[in-house]
């Protein structure tokens, strides 16, 4: 990120957290404005916010209809999932693999606030089940989207940009009732944070753990996600489980709400309550506050969200023991005999300033004085170079290897490449201006005679030149060659500005190659 771009996320942030402040402290005329506004009240709780309702007791041939708006019904598979008796009126028995779509509703963004409500059977305890989701499942990203599961027995709610890196996940502490009818309502403020979930059973709010709480992207890819109940692909769904009364809401319900929304007339809410359900209903104050905090909001995802993102690798907050293997039988560990990370000691010592994870063992590597790493790394540079390595074996600098044909010289280009700073481009520049690989590689009789192998480097090398070097070299020579540095991968026969590009920036699939590298002699891979 650059110093400009770190500036604008600052005040994106400052603008954010400005508008939240804001709206959470609202002016005390509200409670004027409360006390006003009870002595017109008649005492009842209006849910708001509906956008869809789903019963099933209509349900036939395929389809069932949304009762708040008929142009956005769902659909589900005939021979698969059945209208069965629920109980108050139908509900839908789910065979676990095939799920009830309800289309496009519920599009939401993690700025958004929004709430679910949906009345299940479950069957059974389950270790892992699908009851709601709107995601894409069948990308590289596990489940992108919002979804609502029962794990371990337990309720699991969770926004997701790629799991289990970047979302919020929060779990019930207790287990979902079995062979019962109940509502489970889920309530999201936008926040982009755990805390902003909130889990009910019955009207009343569960107890919840926070599973994961580091959401900063996206949670929907551009098209292909429909809201699912029951089923995902390549997952596992709520088999033999009944479900009734889906409502979509485009708002947080606050707790009234959903207990008013569970049974009416449930309960009379108390000061705190009530406060929460004026001011997300009625008070116009509050309503303008919401509106410019959630433009804030959009405005701070849709720059984070445009930022490039690196993959890395974590520990874990507490390693997991390790064994000795059994002839190297990952099924067949041996209690008895726990390890620890720890390189041999016969290559470079281990010391105590290394710490015991990957880190260490980097840093471990990379020392100057280490004996492997370096001349490693060499000798594959010269195999590139020259055609074959100064050791011959490149794969197997061990006892089974062979002894360098120059070892001074390895030790000499491998003391350099420490010493440049492990400059990969210095070192390959000082092996290609040398003599040796200047030399003319045609083989003499004497030359013949004495080195057939070219192991004693008598002439410069010969050996074919990759396919992307062969089309580099022509480009180069043609004056065509584009030296642009980084950007996406190029389909180079299309006419525009890339189609010279060099060919490390070729777009290249397994199973679709590159027709120019395939001329040139490129392997399938």
């Amino acid at each position: 990120m650059t110093a400009a771009e770190k500036v604008e996320l600052g005040e994106k942030v400052k603008a954010y957290l400005t508008a939240l402040s804001a709206r959470d402290r609202l002016p005390k005329t509200e409670q004027a404005a409360l006390k006003q506004w009870k002595k017109t009240w008649d005492g009842k709780v209006k849910v708001m916010g509906g956008i869809g309702e789903f019963t099933f007791d209509t349900a036939d041939k395929g389809k069932f209809p949304n009762t708040i708006n008929a142009k956005q019904g769902g659909s589900y598979n005939t021979n698969y999932s059945k209208v069965s008796e629920g109980e108050k009126g139908k509900a839908m028995l789910l065979d676990g693999d095939s799920a009830l779509n309800f289309g496009k509703i519920g599009p939401y963004e993690r700025h958004l606030d929004f709430s679910l409500s949906l009345r299940v059977h479950a069957a059974k305890k389950y270790d892992r089940a699908i009851i709601l989701h709107r995601t894409r499942a069948w990308l590289d990203a596990a489940s992108r989207g919002y979804e609502l599961l029962v794990e371990d027995g337990k309720l699991s709610f969770a926004l997701v940009h790629y799991s289990p890196g970047n979302e919020i996940r929060v779990r019930s502490v207790s287990e979902l009732p079995i062979q019962k009818w109940q509502q489970i309502s889920v309530t999201y403020d936008g926040s982009s944070k755990a805390a902003g979930i909130k889990l009910y059973l019955d009207g009343e709010l569960l107890e919840t753990e926070v599973v994961k709480d580091n959401l900063t992207k996206h949670i929907f890819y551009k098209r292909g996600m429909d809201l699912q109940i029951g089923a995902r692909f390549r997952d596992r769904g709520f088999k033999d489980g009944m479900v009734d009364e889906l409502r979509v809401f485009d708002r947080k319900l606050t707790a009234v709400e959903v207990r008013e929304n569970y049974q009416p007339g449930k309960g009379a809410p108390n000061d705190k309550e009530l406060f929460d359900y004026f001011s997300s209903t009625v008070s116009a104050t509050y309503q303008k506050l919401s509106t410019e905090l959630k433009a804030k909001r959009k405005s701070l995802n849709k720059f984070q969200d445009t930022r490039s993102q690196m993959m890395i690798m974590k520990e874990l907050p507490e390693r997991r023991k390790t064994y000795l293997l059994a002839r190297g039988d990952y099924t067949s560990p041996v209690k008895s005999e726990e390890i620890e990370p720890s390189p041999p000691k016969e290559i470079f010592p281990f010391g105590e300033e290394y710490s015991r994870d990957r880190l260490g063992l980097a840093q471990w590597l990379t020392h100057p004085e280490h004996p492997l790493t370096s001349r490693v790394t060499v000798n594959r540079y010269w195999q590139m170079i020259f055609g074959a390595g100064i050791v011959s074996t490149t794969n197997d600098f061990g006892s089974q290897g062979d002894f360098p044909s120059h070892p001074q010289l390895l030790d000499y280009l491998s003391r350099y490449f420490i010493n440049s700073g492990w400059d990969v481009r210095a070192l390959i520049k000082k092996m290609v201006m040398s003599h040796t690989f200047r030399q003319d590689s045609n083989m003499t009789a004497d030359s013949h005679l004495k080195d057939p192998g070219n192991k004693w480097l008598s002439r410069g090398p010969s050996y074919y030149f990759t396919a992307e070097m062969i089309r580099d070299n022509a480009l180069h020579s043609a004056g065509l060659i584009n030296h642009a540095f980084g950007g996406r991968s190029v389909n180079p026969n299309k006419p525009d500005e890339n189609q010279y590009r060099r060919s490390l920036y070729t777009n290249w699939r397994r199973n679709t190659p590159s027709p120019e590298m395939l001329i040139f002699g490129a392997p399938r891979r």
